[in-house]
């Protein structure tokens, strides 16, 4: 399945398309038959689009209910919707008069454990699709607290290719590094933990050795004595893979 990612706003109302192959010519629909076609993916997409937070934070509550009752319709266009709200402010920035004003870290976040959430449920196809896009959340939000759900929600997502789950680690490995020489945070420290464990415990056992660089990483950090125990925890729960 070709995938659209994050693109500007404007091309994004006209290019969003449901599963179209490769090398398909089959036109993009619009927005319009969109809503003519599924009117709840078009008002999710509406939402997506508008400057409103609260419409965003909407259009998170549709598709969190979609996911719990198995009914997302067509799969690849609400990631895509995540996707973009999971850079609204960052990726995706809106100004007026010269002021940033689509900056909500609230709506990135729940974007964030969302893509966790469908790429833990779904085809081996989103969850790669899904190490990518928490990947760019890792790199490039200013929110810790962002950051904290993105670092989680890796280790949520079901990959299966010891590529990937390494790509995976060495990314968490990285970010705690950098945010520990920054500015320590004890959330962000101990959802890195619990997403090294949780992805150690899922492929029964990881080789990579940056699952352990990340946690020596913790416990020598300026973290609270709960978080450091949590490191110790998943440093010897990887001993019983050995």
């Amino acid at each position: 399945m070709k995938r659209i990612g994050i693109i500007p706003a404007l091309a994004l109302v006209f290019a969003l398309a449901a599963g179209a192959q490769e090398a398909s010519t089959e036109r993009v629909k619009t927005v319009e038959e969109l809503y003519f076609e599924d009117p709840l993916l078009g008002s999710l997409l509406d939402q997506a689009m508008s400057i409103n937070r609260e419409s965003k934070l909407a259009a998170l509550d549709d598709i969190e209910e979609m996911l719990d009752s198995g009914s997302l319709g067509d799969e690849d266009l609400v990631f895509d919707i995540l996707e973009l709200l999971s850079a609204e402010g960052v990726g995706r920035v809106v100004r007026e008069a010269n002021r940033l004003v689509n900056n909500y870290p609230i709506v990135r976040r729940r974007a964030a454990e969302l893509i966790g959430r469908m790429g833990s449920e779904l085809s081996e196809d989103m969850a790669k699709q899904a190490k990518i896009t928490l990947t760019n959340v890792l790199l490039t939000d200013n929110e810790v607290m962002v950051k904290s759900e993105a670092a989680f929600a890796m280790g949520k997502i079901n990959l299966q290719d010891d590529e990937d789950i390494a790509e995976v680690l060495s990314m968490l490995a990285y970010a705690i590094q950098i945010q520990t020489n920054v500015a320590p945070d004890n959330n962000f420290a101990y959802a890195v933990a619990m997403a090294v464990d949780n992805i150690a415990t899922r492929a029964g056992g990881v080789k990579s050795y940056k699952a352990y660089s990340s946690l020596l990483t913790i416990r020598e950090g300026n973290y609270t004595i709960k978080v450091k125990q949590k490191a110790d925890e998943v440093m010897e729960n990887l001993k019983q893979y050995r």
